[in-house]
C-alpha cells in the first residue's frame, strides 16, 4: 500500500488525458473529456457515471437492430432477429438459439455460435435441441443494462485513445476527416487508423454524454444558493477563463468566498480545477495539491520537481483553469523572509505566459504578503501586478436576504423563527470582532443538526437552533474573546480583542467603511438570568416589519 503505483492507481492521470485533449478542435468534446477525467479521480469513478448515464437514458439503451426491429413491452424477437441483434452486443453468450453451440473455432462465421452435428456428441447434440427459438425483448435490454463495466471502459477509452474520433449526430465524415489530420500532424510517422467513438448497444453515446454533463452542472449550480458575493466571484472566474487571464479575488473570511469558488469549479468541472492551500506551503505540498487536482502521480516518493513537470505539461497542453484559495500561502509565512516568492513567480511564468487561467482567491493577508516581499527582498511586484487583469475587493459583509436564503438552505426543514435566530447570531458583532456571516451560519446548522441527531429527528427545529446559539456557541465566542482580552504573562499593558480586531480592520478597509464597521461592531449583552443571545441587536441592512421573536425565556432575540 505504500507503493506509487498502488497509491496513484485511482482515476484517470492528466498526463494522458492531456495530449489525447489537445487533439480534439471541439471545445465542446474537449471539455467532456476533461469532465470525464475529473469524475474519474473522484468516488466512484467511471464505474459511477456509467451506471448513472444507464439510469438517466433507459430509451438509449439498445442496438440499432433492436430500435430497428422495436422494443415494445412484451414483444418477442424471433430467430432471425436474434441473430441480428446478437452479433451487436458485446456479450450475447446467453442468446444461443435452437440447435446451436457456442464455438471458438477460427473457421467459424465470426458470430461465436454454430449448429451442433454428429462430432459433438450425443449430449450436447441433444442439449442443443433444447435451446429456445425466440427471447423476449426484455431479456436484451436487460443485457444491456448489465454493462456498466463495458460502458466505463468506453469512458476510459475515449479520454485517452487517440484512435477514437468524435461524430456529432448528423454530421457525417467532415468532423472525421479534420480529426484525421490533426492526429496526422501529432503522430507524423504512425500510420494510424482512426475509427468513430460510438457503443452498438448505446444509441447516441456522445450526445448522452454531453446531455449527461450538461444535467450534473446544471444540479451543482441550482443546489448552490448563489449571494451577491458569489456573484461577483463568479462574474470574476468567468472572465479569467474567457480572458485566459489572471485575477485576484480579495475578501474577508467567513464571506462563502471558499465555497462560491467550489460551486463554481462544481458546475465548471470541464474547464477548471480547484486547488486550496495549506497554511504552511512548501513547493512540495503546493505542486502535489495541483497534481491531486489534476490526477496526476503524487504520491509521497514523487518529488516537487518530479510533478512540477508534469503540472505544466498537462496545464499548458489543456488550457485548464486553476482556481487557487487560500493563495496567500503562496508567499513565504515567516515574518522575514530571504528569497523571492517563487510560487507566485512560478505562477507568473509557467501559467500566465502560457495563457493558463489563474484565479487566485484570497484575504487582505495577500497585499500584506506583497508589500512584505518588496520590501525585505526587493521582489519587482510590478510584474506580478501587470499580469492581474482584475483585482476584485468583495463587499464586507453579506446581506441579509442573501444570509435568510442560505439558512433557508442549510437548515431545511426548521421554521421562519429559526432561520431569523440562526441570521441574527451571524450578524452579530461579538466584542468589536466582525459579524460572523456565512460562517456563523454554517456552525449554527452545524451544531443544531448534531443536536437534532442526538435526539432522533432527521430536521432541525427553532428549538435546536436555539440551543445550539445559547449553550455551545456564545459560551465558545464569549470564552475566546475573554482569552484573547487578557494580558499575557510577564507583559506589559497589552490592547484588548476589541481595540486589536478594530483597529487591524480598519487599517485593512478604506476610509469610508470605518463608519460601517462602528456600526457592526456592538457588543453582546447578556439577558437577564445567564448568558444568552437576546441583546446587542444585529444590525440590519433593511426595515423589517415583522414582529420581535422570543425565545422559550421570552428574551427578546431578533429586533
Amino acid at each position: 500500500m505504500s507503493s506509487p503505483e498502488y497509491a496513484e492507481l485511482r482515476g484517470l492521470s492528466g498526463t494522458a488525458v492531456a495530449p489525447r485533449a489537445a487533439i480534439v478542435d471541439d471545445p465542446a468534446i474537449r471539455r467532456l473529456i476533461w469532465f470525464l477525467q475529473a469524475r474519474s479521480i473522484e468516488a466512484g469513478g467511471l464505474k459511477r457515471v456509467a451506471r448513472e448515464v444507464l439510469e438517466q437514458y433507459p430509451g438509449r439503451i439498445g442496438t440499432p437492430s433492436m430500435h430497428k426491429f422495436g422494443m415494445k413491452l412484451g414483444q418477442v424477437y424471433n430467430a432471425e432477429q436474434v441473430s441480428a441483434i446478437r452479433a451487436e452486443l458485446p456479450s450475447a453468450g446467453e442468446f444461443i438459439l435452437r440447435g446451436e453451440v457456442q464455438s471458438y473455432r477460427w473457421d467459424d462465421d465470426g458470430s461465436g455460435f454454430r449448429l451442433a452435428s454428429a462430432t459433438d456428441g450425443p449430449e450436447k447434440f441433444k442439449e442443443a435441441q433444447r435451446h429456445p427459438v425466440s427471447y423476449p425483448v426484455a431479456k436484451f435490454i436487460e443485457a444491456c443494462q448489465h454493462e456498466p463495466q463495458a460502458l466505463a471502459r468506453f469512458l476510459t477509452d475515449i479520454c485517452i485513445n487517440p484512435l477514437l474520433s468524435f461524430q456529432k449526430s448528423g454530421v457525417r465524415g467532415k468532423d472525421r476527416t479534420v480529426y484525421e489530420q490533426r492526429l496526422e500532424n501529432e503522430f507524423p510517422d504512425q500510420h494510424l487508423k482512426v475509427k468513430v467513438a460510438e457503443l452498438p448497444w448505446f444509441h447516441d453515446i456522445i450526445g448522452a454524454l454531453l446531455e449527461y454533463q450538461r444535467c450534473q452542472e446544471e444540479a451543482a449550480r441550482a443546489d448552490f444558493v448563489l449571494t451577491a458575493i458569489g456573484e461577483k466571484i463568479w462574474e470574476t472566474l468567468v472572465f479569467a477563463l474567457k480572458a485566459q487571464s489572471m485575477v485576484v479575488v480579495e475578501g474577508w473570511e467567513g464571506r462563502g468566498k471558499s465555497e462560491s469558488v467550489k460551486a463554481w469549479c462544481r458546475c465548471n468541472q470541464g474547464a477548471a480545477r480547484f486547488v486550496s492551500l495549506s497554511g504552511v506551503t512548501s513547493k512540495t505540498a503546493f505542486f502535489r495539491a495541483i497534481a491531486k487536482a489534476l490526477g496526476i502521480a503524487s504520491s509521497y516518493s514523487r518529488t516537487a520537481t518530479e510533478m512540477q513537470a508534469r503540472i505544466e505539461d498537462v496545464l499548458q497542453r489543456s488550457k485548464i483553469m486553476l482556481v487557487i484559495d487560500e493563495a496567500h500561502f503562496a508567499f513565504p509565512q515567516s515574518q522575514r523572509i530571504y528569497s523571492r516568492p517563487e510560487i507566485i513567480d512560478w505562477i507568473d511564468t509557467a501559467l500566465y505566459n502560457h495563457d493558463v487561467p489563474v484565479a487566485l482567491i484570497t484575504t487582505p493577508q495577500f497585499i500584506n504578503c506583497v508589500k512584505r516581499a518588496e520590501t525585505q527582498v526587493g521582489w519587482n511586484w510590478r510584474q506580478f501586478r501587470r499580469r492581474v487583469k482584475r483585482w476584485v475587493q468583495l463587499p464586507q459583509w453579506n446581506t441579509e436576504a442573501d444570509l435568510m436564503a442560505v439558512a433557508r438552505k442549510i437548515l431545511h426543514g426548521s421554521s421562519l423563527a429559526g432561520f431569523k435566530l440562526a441570521v441574527g447570531y451571524s450578524r452579530m458583532s461579538f466584542h468589536g470582532s466582525p459579524s460572523r456571516d456565512i460562517s456563523g451560519l454554517g456552525d449554527v446548522a452545524t451544531e443544531a443538526r448534531i443536536l437534532a441527531e442526538a435526539d432522533g429527528r432527521a430536521t432541525v427545529t427553532f428549538e435546536d437552533v436555539e440551543r445550539a446559539i445559547n449553550e455551545h456557541l456564545m459560551p465558545s465566542d464569549s470564552t475566546f474573546a475573554e482569552r484573547m482580552a487578557a494580558p499575557l504573562k510577564g507583559k506589559a499593558k497589552r490592547r484588548t480583542v476589541d481595540a486589536v480586531s478594530e483597529a487591524e480592520a480598519c487599517r485593512e478597509l478604506s476610509t469610508p467603511l470605518k463608519g460601517a464597521l462602528n456600526t457592526h461592531s456592538r457588543a453582546v449583552k447578556p439577558a437577564a438570568g445567564g448568558n444568552r443571545f437576546s441583546a446587542g441587536e444585529p444590525p440590519t441592512d433593511e426595515t423589517d416589519d415583522t414582529e420581535p421573536l422570543r425565545n422559550r425565556s421570552g428574551d427578546l432575540v431578533v429586533a
